[in-house]
Protein backbone atom coordinates (compact mmCIF):
# COMPACT_ATOMS: atom_id res chain seq x y z
CA UNK A 1 0.00 0.00 0.00
CA UNK A 2 1.27 3.43 -0.93
CA UNK A 3 0.96 6.20 1.65
CA UNK A 4 -0.22 8.36 -1.24
CA UNK A 5 -3.23 6.14 -1.97
CA UNK A 6 -6.31 7.79 -0.48
CA UNK A 7 -8.46 4.67 -0.88
CA UNK A 8 -5.89 2.52 0.90
CA UNK A 9 -5.62 5.03 3.73
CA UNK A 10 -9.41 5.14 4.16
CA UNK A 11 -9.44 1.33 4.23
CA UNK A 12 -6.71 1.36 6.86
CA UNK A 13 -8.68 3.82 8.97
CA UNK A 14 -11.77 1.62 8.63
CA UNK A 15 -9.80 -1.44 9.81
CA UNK A 16 -8.39 0.55 12.71
CA UNK A 17 -11.96 1.48 13.70
CA UNK A 18 -13.31 -2.06 13.39
CA UNK A 19 -10.38 -3.45 15.39
CA UNK A 20 -10.71 -0.65 17.98
CA UNK A 21 -7.05 0.15 17.45
CA UNK A 22 -6.76 3.32 19.47
CA UNK A 23 -3.01 3.88 19.07
CA UNK A 24 -2.01 4.85 15.57
CA UNK A 25 -5.12 5.96 13.67
CA UNK A 26 -4.22 9.60 14.23
CA UNK A 27 -1.19 9.04 11.97
CA UNK A 28 -3.52 7.70 9.28
CA UNK A 29 -5.80 10.71 9.83
CA UNK A 30 -2.90 13.10 9.36
CA UNK A 31 -1.86 11.34 6.16
CA UNK A 32 -5.43 11.67 4.86
CA UNK A 33 -5.50 15.36 5.77
CA UNK A 34 -2.79 15.97 3.21
CA UNK A 35 -5.24 15.06 0.46
CA UNK A 36 -7.82 17.66 1.47
CA UNK A 37 -11.25 17.23 -0.10
CA UNK A 38 -10.05 14.20 -2.06
CA UNK A 39 -10.23 12.25 1.24
CA UNK A 40 -13.93 12.98 1.93
CA UNK A 41 -14.57 9.25 2.20
CA UNK A 42 -12.85 9.34 5.60
CA UNK A 43 -15.00 12.07 7.19
CA UNK A 44 -17.46 9.81 9.02
CA UNK A 45 -14.60 7.66 10.35
CA UNK A 46 -12.67 10.70 11.51
CA UNK A 47 -15.74 12.01 13.32
CA UNK A 48 -16.16 8.62 15.02
CA UNK A 49 -12.54 8.57 16.12
CA UNK A 50 -12.84 12.15 17.38
CA UNK A 51 -15.89 11.21 19.46
CA UNK A 52 -14.76 7.85 20.78
CA UNK A 53 -10.99 7.78 21.14
CA UNK A 54 -9.91 7.10 24.71
CA UNK A 55 -6.77 9.15 24.00
CA UNK A 56 -7.83 12.73 24.46
CA UNK A 57 -4.52 14.03 23.15
CA UNK A 58 -5.31 12.52 19.72
CA UNK A 59 -8.62 14.35 19.29
CA UNK A 60 -6.81 17.41 17.97
CA UNK A 61 -5.25 15.35 15.17
CA UNK A 62 -8.66 14.05 14.12
CA UNK A 63 -10.16 17.53 14.22
CA UNK A 64 -7.30 18.99 12.20
CA UNK A 65 -7.78 16.23 9.62
CA UNK A 66 -11.51 16.98 9.47
CA UNK A 67 -10.76 20.67 9.00
CA UNK A 68 -8.36 19.92 6.14
CA UNK A 69 -10.77 17.55 4.40
CA UNK A 70 -14.20 19.09 5.01
CA UNK A 71 -14.05 22.26 7.10
CA UNK A 72 -17.75 23.12 6.92
CA UNK A 73 -19.92 22.14 9.86
CA UNK A 74 -17.22 22.04 12.52
CA UNK A 75 -18.37 25.11 14.46
CA UNK A 76 -20.08 23.09 17.19
CA UNK A 77 -17.01 20.93 17.62
CA UNK A 78 -14.82 24.01 18.01
CA UNK A 79 -17.19 25.35 20.65
CA UNK A 80 -16.99 22.03 22.47
CA UNK A 81 -13.19 22.26 22.33
CA UNK A 82 -13.35 25.33 24.57
CA UNK A 83 -14.09 22.91 27.44
CA UNK A 84 -11.65 20.16 26.37
CA UNK A 85 -9.12 18.80 28.85
CA UNK A 86 -6.31 19.15 26.28
CA UNK A 87 -4.66 22.53 25.85
CA UNK A 88 -4.20 22.08 22.09
CA UNK A 89 -7.92 21.45 21.70
CA UNK A 90 -8.79 24.53 23.76
CA UNK A 91 -6.45 26.57 21.57
CA UNK A 92 -8.24 25.33 18.43
CA UNK A 93 -11.55 26.27 20.02
CA UNK A 94 -10.29 29.71 20.97
CA UNK A 95 -9.07 30.26 17.42
CA UNK A 96 -11.98 28.80 15.46
CA UNK A 97 -15.20 28.66 17.51
CA UNK A 98 -17.87 30.77 15.82
CA UNK A 99 -18.73 34.01 17.58
CA UNK A 100 -21.67 33.94 19.93
CA UNK A 101 -22.70 34.74 23.48
CA UNK A 102 -21.62 31.32 24.80
CA UNK A 103 -18.26 31.54 23.03
CA UNK A 104 -17.55 35.05 24.28
CA UNK A 105 -18.43 34.04 27.83
CA UNK A 106 -16.13 31.03 27.66
CA UNK A 107 -13.33 33.11 26.13
CA UNK A 108 -13.64 35.58 29.00
CA UNK A 109 -13.47 32.71 31.47
CA UNK A 110 -10.40 31.21 29.79
CA UNK A 111 -8.70 34.61 29.60
CA UNK A 112 -9.24 35.25 33.30
CA UNK A 113 -8.71 31.74 34.71
CA UNK A 114 -5.50 31.79 36.73
CA UNK A 115 -5.27 28.00 36.51
CA UNK A 116 -5.37 28.03 32.70
CA UNK A 117 -2.15 27.85 30.70
CA UNK A 118 -0.56 31.13 29.73
CA UNK A 119 -0.93 30.28 26.03
CA UNK A 120 -4.67 29.69 26.25
CA UNK A 121 -5.17 32.77 28.41
CA UNK A 122 -3.30 34.95 25.92
CA UNK A 123 -5.05 33.45 22.89
CA UNK A 124 -8.46 33.92 24.51
CA UNK A 125 -7.65 37.55 25.28
CA UNK A 126 -6.50 38.16 21.71
CA UNK A 127 -9.60 36.53 20.23
CA UNK A 128 -11.88 38.53 22.50
CA UNK A 129 -10.16 41.72 21.40
CA UNK A 130 -10.90 40.91 17.76
CA UNK A 131 -14.54 40.10 18.54
CA UNK A 132 -15.26 43.15 20.66
CA UNK A 133 -12.86 45.62 19.04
Amino acid sequence: MEEGDVGALVERLEREWVERRWCGPVRTARALAGFGAEARGAVSLLRRFWLWTPHSHERVGYLEALAAIEPEGLGGIYVECLWDCEEDARLLGVERAPDGVEVRGRLEYLRDDELESEGVRAAAGERLATLTG
